[in-house]
Formats: C-alpha cells, structure tokens, sequence
C-alpha cells in the first residue's frame, strides 16, 4: 500500500487561500438571474414603447405625414443624383436637393394633406365609411361609396396632379435655381420671383402632355389601391411609398433641366 506524502502547514494555507480567491472570482463574475417579475416588467415597457410608436402614424398623422413627405423626395433625389446619374457625393448638387425637400415640406406634406384629407371628406362623404369597410366585398357591395372613391381618382389624376402639382414643382425647381438673396428679387430681372415662376410654368406646358401620360400610368393605378382599399391615415403613407418612384423619375428626368 503506497504511502500518502505528508502535507506541510505552508502548502495547506496556499491550497486555502487559492480556493477562497477562486470562490470570490467565480461570486464576483456570476450574474444573479434576473427575477422573473422584473423580467415581466421591462418586456411590459419594451412593448408600451414599441407600441406607441406604431401607433404614430394613427395617432398623430398629420405630423408623420409630413416628416415622410419632406424626406421621401430628398431620398429620392440623392438616389438619382449618386446611382443614376453617378454623380459622387462631394459634387451633389444641393440646391436641386434643397428644392425637393421645401416641395414635399409645403406641398406634399402640407398641401396634399388639406385636398388628399380634409376637403376630400367634405367633397365625398361616403370616403370615411367607404374606407372602414373591413372587407372588399362589402366595399363592392357599397354602390355610392365606389362613385365616390372614382370620383377621388378622377380628380386627383385629371385635376389635382396635372394643374396643381406640376405646376408648384416646376415653380419651385426654378427658384431653387436662383442663387441670389431675396433682397435682390425685385432688382433682378431674370432672378426676380415673378421671373421664376414664369419659368417654371414655361417649362409646365413644354413637358405638360408627356407629364400627364405619366401621371395616368403610375397614379391612376396606385390611386385604385389608395382611396379603394386603404384606411383615411394611411393614404399619405402609401402615395409616399408610389412618389419615392416617382420623385425619383421626376428628379432624374426634370431635375436638371
């Protein structure tokens, strides 16, 4: 029977000491588990929070509205300008950017909204109950809500776009292209506002039948889904979904002339 080597003092204490210190590393590096109330708790306030924000859009949708109508075409333009057109970012040009950022600031987040929203519930009053219809077999079913809604499209392919819309964005491009301060407007013949939007709508009638071609093919469509099928508060979200397309042909197209 092999004999057990005798242990010092010196070599027990070095044995205790080393399994204290390795008792408080592995206290101090080990994570108490979280309580399961706690727990409970933050995934209680994570899905508050997520679900505040996707109720943004419905809570406050005059506001959402506008913050996607003024980078949607800022987004499109900076698209054309490095994708399509090459164009390297040190070379953008900015002011062009500029021009499509006040647009959709004033125009497709302000204006918009007033005939898209507000006068299209007084013009057509069945738009609310037509669009609360939970199915299309009950919106197919509602004979003055489908005149309605045509009546919604016609206007906007046949009124609103071509002698509304085209017009603002040429007049603006063109005061874009100004460079000197407004103090100078009326001092300045070719730079003076009026100058600039008689530009604008110089350049609206040279491009105006090949502008509503577009405007029937890619609105006319888009606008059946729109006002046919998709609640009051999101209809601005979804023809910003069709205009980051469409701004960007436009700015491709339009930008530089």
């Amino acid at each position: 029977m092999p004999l057990r080597r005798p242990t010092s003092s010196a070599t027990k204490c070095i044995r205790g000491f080393g399994k204290k210190m390795l008792g408080i590393t592995n206290a101090a590096t080990r994570r108490e588990p979280m309580p399961l109330q706690a727990k409970m708790r933050l995934g209680s306030r994570l899905a508050s929070s997520l679900s505040r924000v996707a109720s943004f859009p419905k809570r406050s949708p005059f506001l959402f509205n506008l913050a996607l109508s003024t980078v949607n075409p800022v987004t499109a333009d900076l698209i054309t300008q490095t994708q399509l057109e090459g164009t390297a970012f040190k070379d953008l040009d900015w002011r062009r950017n500029g021009a499509f950022a006040a647009f959709g600031f004033f125009y497709l987040g302000g204006i918009q909204w007033l005939v898209h929203v507000r006068l299209y519930q007084r013009w057509f009053p069945s738009m609310a109950r037509f669009a609360a219809h939970p199915s299309l077999v009950i919106k197919f079913r509602d004979k003055g809500g489908l005149v309605d809604t045509a009546k919604q499209i016609a206007f906007d392919v046949f009124v609103h776009l071509p002698m509304m819309y085209l017009p603002t964005f040429y007049c603006v491009k063109e005061l874009a292209r100004f460079s000197a301060p407004p103090s100078s407007f009326e001092h300045d013949a070719h730079g003076s506002l009026a100058a600039c939007v008689a530009a604008g709508l110089e350049k609206y009638q040279q491009n105006w039948l090949e502008d509503f071609k577009a405007i029937v093919l890619v609105w006319g469509p888009s606008n059946c889904i729109t006002f046919g099928a998709v609640p009051i508060f999101l209809r601005l979200p979804t023809r910003n979904l069709v205009s980051l397309i469409w701004n960007s042909c436009l700015s491709f197209t339009r930008g530089s002339q």
